[in-house]
């Protein structure tokens, strides 16, 4: 099953909103805080209680209702790159009817390709090094747990768990949520001492990789995940 997890996207743009007012060590006590409780619900087990009462219908406007701002975005950015912008627009359409397997990633490497004649991309500026992960010690508040931890567990819920869940059930994916969110929670626990920003199931791009432009076998769009995954 295309089973797909990424970094809480409303969650770091919650963060975003609370500096330089909350210091590092309270952004990592509030990610150990959040990780805790969305454990807790995972080994629960009712999340799938609630996943179960969503109807397709829902679960497909939860999805358009997230995908429209990135739809409105691209035609937003035709007044900063017009050539860049409408060309990846023009390949994409004349593509997706042509060859809609392969679409977005021809767009990828066409957008990086334009961009580079274009001079907006600068290899030479690139510095590639391992990165050496540092620990954090937590510092616990309640002005931290309840600004930050407490709305960290609500966004990530509904707005990456709850629309990810939907989206397999909506490809006919019948998977439980209790071993998904209790193991990305459990990951997050972990990765929360070095700064790593909370895990969950992904929405965006658990649509990009359920669906049938990633193989027209259900059973084979695993493959889509290991491949975004890596990525990541």
């Amino acid at each position: 099953m295309p089973t797909i997890t990424a970094w809480s996207a409303p969650g770091a743009a919650l963060l975003i909103t609370l500096f330089p007012h909350m210091s590092v060590n309270e952004a990592i006590s509030s990610y150990i805080t959040a990780a805790s409780i969305i454990l807790l619900i995972g080994i629960a087990g009712t999340f799938d209680k609630l996943i179960k009462h969503i109807p397709k219908g829902i679960a497909a406007g939860m999805m358009s209702g997230i995908l429209f701002q990135f739809g409105v975005n691209i035609f937003k950015s035709v007044s900063t790159m017009p050539v860049l912008a409408l060309s990846m627009i023009s390949i994409y359409l004349v593509l997706k009817r042509l060859m809609p397997k392969y679409a977005i990633l021809i767009v990828l490497f066409s957008g990086i390709g334009l961009a580079y004649q274009m001079g907006e991309v600068n290899p030479n500026s690139f510095n590639l090094s391992l990165a050496h992960p540092i620990f954090i010690a937590p510092v616990w508040s309640w002005e931290s747990t309840f600004s930050f931890a407490i709305p960290l567990v609500l966004v990530s819920l509904t707005g990456q768990y709850l629309p990810g869940m939907a989206i397999l059930k909506l490809s006919n994916y019948h998977v439980s949520a209790k071993p998904i969110i209790t193991f990305t929670s459990f990951m997050s626990l972990v990765t929360a001492f070095f700064g790593g920003i909370t895990t969950t199931t992904a929405a965006i791009t658990a649509a990009l990789c359920a669906g049938k432009e990633a193989n027209e076998d259900p059973n084979k769009r695993y493959v889509a995940g290991i491949l975004v995954e890596s990525s990541f």
